[in-house]
């Protein structure tokens, strides 16, 4: 504190002669609000959409750890070879699963001889997937895979599904359940299969 007719310092006189801060404008901070709200929705998007897709178009199918219910080693690579193949990554405790089993049933019946499928069962035991593809009247192949697998498929998620060519190629693949008629689309897009052909 300075007596009234002392002479406040020059840096004192400085800070007492300038205006105070300006706090930013209503209007101003809107916008920057608006604009972090659509930075992050762009990246939720992005983030969503690279999610939705275990395995790139293009890419070869991974290795697969499989054995049958009955404890045996099942070789899934010869399901690949000639004929373009469904595989459906599922789990017995997996309720969005269970309800899309009858259109993986019903395509697999539909596209009997054109197109292979092939269950992949993870972290379920071999009585309880016996019993579901009992249930559910599976006319394809339910194997048990390891963590291993389930990781090299992508499959961070169950249900996952992945349309691979004849050649072993991926053509579409997705997290999440598949009801029948982006089923029934994706095949004939990805794969060129549609109904059987009439005889």
């Amino acid at each position: 504190m300075h007596p009234a007719n002392e002479p406040r310092p020059l840096d004192e006189v400085k800070r007492m002669d300038q205006p105070p801060p300006r706090e930013p404008s209503d209007r101003f901070m809107r916008g920057v609000r608006a604009a972090l709200i659509f930075v992050a929705l762009v990246l939720v998007a992005i983030s969503i959409t690279a999610s939705q897709t275990p395995l790139s178009v293009g890419s070869a199918v991974p290795g697969v750890n499989a054995v049958d219910v009955d404890g045996q080693p099942y070789d899934v690579g010869a399901l690949v070879r000639g004929k373009p193949l469904v595989v459906n990554i599922w789990a017995t405790w997996c309720r969005p699963c269970l309800d899309e089993l009858p259109a993986f049933a019903a395509e697999a019946r539909r596209l009997e001889g054109r197109v292979q499928f092939v269950g992949f069962a993870v972290d379920s035991k071999a009585p309880d997937v016996k019993a579901l593809v009992d249930r559910f009247g599976l006319p394809y192949p339910n194997v048990l895979v390891d963590g291993a697998t389930q990781r090299a498929w992508g499959a961070d998620a169950v249900p996952s599904t992945y349309l691979v060519d004849e050649k072993g190629v991926v053509r579409w693949s997705i997290k999440g359940a598949v009801d029948p008629p982006l089923l029934r689309e994706k095949v004939r897009e990805a794969l060129g299969i549609d109904a059987p052909p009439k005889g």
